[in-house]
């Protein structure tokens, strides 16, 4: 399939996906009634987030208002594909539209940047790291540390050049999350042609279209801006190394999948995919030796000083968890009320998120898993729906006191009700052939083949999800490992995860958070 293999070669080829106007022809509603629906839904989008910069320390405002805003943007973007505001800001050429969508990206983050970070205590714990790495402590003997090496390396050279302080590392990531928007847009230069075997009503999300969507993402503008989480930095990281995958430079690849797991562990589970689509074997082995060259290169130094710290980093990392927002909080309740192990859930959950890994890969490389309209993804997306309407009756009974705090938690129970039927009408309802084959793969042969490209979106968003979901604990800003490859995976699924999401972060903030310090 045509790939562009110069990084300086701008012009889309004409297999790209880049054309925005597939929905004008959809028949949703006239140009004119869209774009001016549209210009009403931005509106109270701006309003929302204006709001919650000024109201948010309130929980029930909180609530009330993320709720708002969240439905907002669900509306924007799916007014914004194929109107006339989207053709004139793709006008603009390639080089104008990025540097627009870097700047609106980094404005959206004000708002939050000027607070302090009422959402987690993580930046705090950075900045006290931060510190402690320029008093000469070391890392994960002196205090703990429950990120990979690279991690201490980039709080200390923020800390070093800028200070530690909260607003320093908030600046920091912010500017990472704004780089999203216009990594996506030189990834869809790249990206080919997705399988148009299923056809649907929906408007198709390309690359164009989903550097907006994130842009605008409310859990980006929270996670990053507000809480200063550093999950931009490994989301960038992550793309580059898709991007280069895309123009066939697989060490330069593997080199940045590399940085981003030694950041953080997540981009292990997008390697499978990413090399059992590449054709040669030489060029998976330059990959993953490039891919173990960075955290093995970075972890020199803590080994020098004392090779035990890696195991306490490894024991650090894999225990302590607590189990909250999570399939595997269920099945730990479960379990204390049953009397049974808790090493039961662990396995459990472990298993299925393998197994789910490698059954979404092999269908990859078969290229049956042009949509994933499915039995599986359906009793999948309903598990996860129902969870996070329980988690609304928890919050209710539980973490509600005050009339005040009743009302905001029935408004919650509302929304994901609200949420778990508009997602199932985006899944359901716009299908195209209602279940493709199920055969999995051949056994003959199998290492031969290679996985089709225009399925990775799809199957890095499936794989990372999973991992979500059967982790020990899901929080809101998890979902930016996921949102960059789902938007584009397939309309159906997009817009599905879209609205899903919605439940997810609506319900993903108990009180006892915002309150935390």
């Amino acid at each position: 399939m045509p790939i562009v293999r110069d990084l300086n070669d701008l012009v889309p080829l004409p297999t790209m996906v880049e054309k925005d106007g597939e929905a004008e022809d959809r028949g949703f509603v006239s140009p004119l009634a869209r774009d001016r629906l549209l210009i009403i839904s931005l509106i109270i989008f701006i309003s929302s987030l204006v709001a919650m910069s000024l109201l948010g320390r309130s929980w029930a405002l909180f609530r009330l208002i993320h709720s708002i805003w969240y439905l907002s943007y669900v509306s924007t973007i799916f007014l914004f594909v194929g109107s006339r505001l989207s053709r004139k800001l793709w006008s603009l050429g390639g080089l104008r539209s990025s540097i627009l969508l870097f700047f609106l990206a980094l404005v959206l983050h004000i708002p939050f940047m000027v607070q302090e970070p009422l959402l987690s205590q993580d930046i705090m714990r950075m900045s006290i790291r931060g510190e402690m790495i320029l008093d000469g402590s070391v890392p994960y003997r002196d205090f703990d540390v429950n990120k990979p090496p690279l991690y201490i390396w980039m709080v200390g050279g923020i800390s070093y050049i800028f200070g530690p302080s909260v607003t320093s590392f908030k600046v920091i990531f912010s500017l990472f999350n704004s780089l999203v928007p216009v990594l996506m847009l030189w990834i869809g230069r790249g990206a080919p042609v997705r399988s148009h075997r299923y056809t649907g009503r929906l408007p198709e999300i390309t690359w164009k279209t989903a550097s907006v969507a994130y842009l605008l993402w409310p859990v980006a503008l929270l996670e990053v801006g507000l809480a200063g989480h550093f999950d931009p930095v490994v989301v960038v990281l992550s793309l580059i190394g898709f991007g280069m995958f895309l123009r066939r430079r697989y060490v330069l690849s593997g080199v940045f999948l590399g940085a981003g797991m030694a950041l953080k562990i997540y981009p292990l589970f997008i390697v499978p995919a990413v090399v059992l689509a590449m054709e040669r074997w030489p060029d998976r082995f330059k990959h993953l030796a490039a891919l173990l060259a960075v955290p093995i290169i970075v972890s020199i130094p803590i080994m020098l000083v004392d090779p035990s710290l890696m195991f306490d980093y490894l024991f650090e990392q894999t225990s302590g968890w607590g189990s909250a927002m999570s399939v595997r909080y269920l099945l730990d309740a479960v379990s204390a009320l049953l009397v049974i192990s808790p090493l039961l859930p662990f396995i459990t959950m472990s298993l299925a998120m393998l197994m789910g890994g490698v059954y979404l890969n092999m269908r990859g490389l078969r290229d049956l898993i042009a949509v994933p309209d499915n039995l599986p993804s359906l009793v999948l997306a309903g598990i996860t729906s129902v969870m996070m309407i329980g988690y609304s009756l928890i919050i209710l009974k539980s973490g509600a006191d005050g009339i005040s705090d009743w009302v905001m938690g029935s408004i919650s129970l509302v929304i994901s009700l609200f949420f778990l039927i508009l997602s199932f009408v985006f899944f359901l309802g716009f299908r195209g052939e209602r279940f493709p084959a199920w055969r999995v793969f051949e056994v003959k042969g199998i290492l031969k083949r290679h996985t089709p490209v225009k399925h990775l979106p799809l199957i890095i968003s499936g794989v990372l999800f999973l991992l979500i979901l059967t982790s020990p604990q899901f929080h809101p800003w998890y979902l930016l490992w996921v949102m960059p490859f789902a938007l584009t995976a397939h309309p159906s699924w997009s817009w599905f995860l879209i609205t899903l999401f919605g439940v997810l972060q609506v319900n993903a903030y108990p009180p006892w958070e915002l309150s935390s310090f």
